[in-house]
């Protein structure tokens, strides 16, 4: 028997989500492979299959995002309009703050994986729907030979942090 959600059509949908958030999560960890660290940045997912993904890099996001929302959805609303994204991705370096319960926000340039200013990274994917965001929170393994990489973490990114994204997918 059918649950409700495969039922309408999310069966598929779900796995084909979870392969889409596998490939961010691996983009991140390649990044962070060839460069020590990972860039804020805000990819635009297109509608059409033969389009091609917007990278957009965002330059000084640190700090809550959460008592800056309206400021930063006004701010990049124009820049991702024109392209009429289905999807977003958040890739961003953060504080993964165990004693906060959570990843306590995006670092500066000043506290980069190479600066030892933090210790993880959130890849956020939405498409939209509330059966289909994800926050993965990912841990930053530092081998003997200098090498980074990421690996999930033993803590939970929390999904309604991020969500106010959402708000760039809306039709003007």
């Amino acid at each position: 028997m059918k649950t409700s959600e495969e039922a309408a059509g999310f069966g598929t949908i779900g796995v084909l989500f979870d392969q889409l958030c596998l490939r961010w999560v691996r983009e991140a960890d390649v990044v962070v492979q060839q460069t020590g660290g990972l860039p804020a940045t805000l990819v635009l997912l297109p509608r059409d299959k033969d389009a091609d993904e917007v990278a957009i890099r965002l330059e000084g996001l640190r700090g809550n995002l959460l008592e800056r929302v309206d400021a930063l959805v006004a701010e990049l609303a124009p820049q991702t309009s024109p392209h009429d994204p289905t999807g977003l991705v958040l890739m961003l370096e953060v504080r993964l703050g165990v004693d906060a319960g959570g990843p306590s926000g995006p670092a500066g340039a000043d506290e980069t994986h190479s600066g030892q200013g933090t210790d993880g990274a959130v890849v956020y994917v939405t498409l939209g729907h509330p059966a289909l965001r994800r926050a993965t929170a990912l841990r930053v393994r530092r081998s003997p030979d200098g090498t980074v990489a990421l690996e999930r973490a033993d803590v939970e990114a929390p999904v309604d942090h991020f969500t106010w994204l959402d708000a760039l997918l809306a039709k003007p």
